[in-house]
């Protein structure tokens, strides 16, 4: 085991030389695949817990960060609970623009959200009056 200062000396050498250490990994999963794969199962199904709360964790903050940005309410009636609450597209074309990105939606698109910096477009509806706009062409709050 090493010593807190030999710890100390890896992790600046490795953030000093990150592209070689990271071709060195690369190289040796890829000659060694099956007992990379096998470590890989053992961690999670030791660490399948924690390793499930941190990526509701991390979900949960990014969605979090695209819906303040975009003004953590529905724009149309006011909703304000998260579960209720979905990223639309101004002038339509979600799902053309999601195949184009390559995302499915939900997280995959928040993050590619914040990935580029927020852009325009977008807004924060509430599944109720996204759907209305998509199948009627407007909102009942809005008639």
């Amino acid at each position: 085991m090493p010593t807190p200062a030999q710890r100390e000396y890896n992790r600046r050498y490795r953030l000093a030389h990150k592209s070689e250490c990271a071709a060195r990994s690369r190289a040796w999963r890829e000659k060694h695949r099956e007992e990379y794969l096998a470590q890989r199962h053992l961690h999670y199904q030791l660490n399948r817990e924690r390793i499930l709360a941190d990526n509701q964790a991390r979900k949960a903050k990014i969605k979090q960060e695209v819906f303040a940005h975009y003004g953590n309410k529905c724009a149309c009636c006011g909703e304000t609970h998260w579960g209720f609450l979905c990223i639309d597209h101004i002038t339509g074309g979600g799902i053309q623009h999601r195949k184009h990105i390559n995302t499915h939606g939900g997280t995959e698109f928040y993050a590619w959200l914040k990935r580029n910096n927020f852009p325009l477009g977008f807004r924060v509806l509430c599944h109720n009056c996204n759907f209305a706009i998509t199948a009627f062409g407007h909102c009942p709050h809005q008639a």
